[in-house]
């Protein structure tokens, strides 16, 4: 769990507070103090409105999904000339109040590189890809979705392993309409299942494999 080390909390409230976000008055964190903060056990935390979520370590399947996602977008990007591929790490998605996500796969295009190689990008990536670990996993990734479709990430791909599916996401408005995607007019365009193709369309142009090299 990240604590300021300023202050280290040992009530336990306090810290349940910081977990999960639910106290009425709680202080907003900001990116330049959640990024100062340690942590001292390996659970997956994000920054979301100000607000730090955490999360335990992945399953397996999780993992075998990601390493094969980076595989196959990986060696997209090396022979094309594309761009490059991120694996787990941070993205500064919104500011006042700040929001560090962390979404599973990243790929940034040449045209639109990271402005940073050092700390987090604060450019959208082309496409962002998250791998469901389960109902409440499932829950949190949609609750992310309008941060980067606000951010103006062109594609999502959430992948089911438990499913052999991916769902594909695509900004469908121009900038992002927070109404349309309140009444579920988000741009789930299409579904792909174990024996389908999976394509980049116009976002990563030539780019197709099997759903299936995706999982185990």
């Amino acid at each position: 769990m990240r604590k300021r080390e300023a202050e280290l909390q040992t009530d336990a409230g306090k810290v349940l507070a910081l977990e999960v976000g639910m106290t009425k008055h709680q202080q907003l964190i900001t990116l330049e103090e959640f990024a100062a903060m340690t942590q001292d056990d390996d659970w997956k935390e994000e920054l979301l409105d100000g607000v730090i979520r955490r999360f335990p370590l992945p399953n397996a399947p999780h993992g075998v999904a990601c390493a094969r996602l980076a595989n196959v977008l990986g060696n997209y990007c090396h022979k094309s000339g594309f761009g490059q591929v991120s694996l787990g790490s941070g993205l500064v998605v919104s500011r006042n109040p700040d929001s560090v996500l962390g979404p599973d796969l990243q790929v940034f295009a040449t045209h639109r590189p990271p402005d940073t190689l050092d700390g987090w990008p604060s450019v959208p990536p082309v496409l962002i890809a998250e791998v469901v670990d389960g109902p409440e996993d499932y829950s949190h990734i949609m609750h992310k979705i309008p941060f980067y479709l606000r951010f103006g990430v062109d594609l999502i791909w959430i992948v089911v392993p438990g499913m052999v599916r991916v769902y594909r996401l695509t900004q469908l408005h121009q900038p992002f309409d927070e109404d349309q995607w309140s009444r579920n007019h988000f741009g789930l365009d299409t579904i792909r299942r174990k024996g389908d193709e999976l394509d980049g369309g116009d976002v990563l142009p030539g780019f197709s494999c099997k759903v299936s090299e995706l999982f185990a």
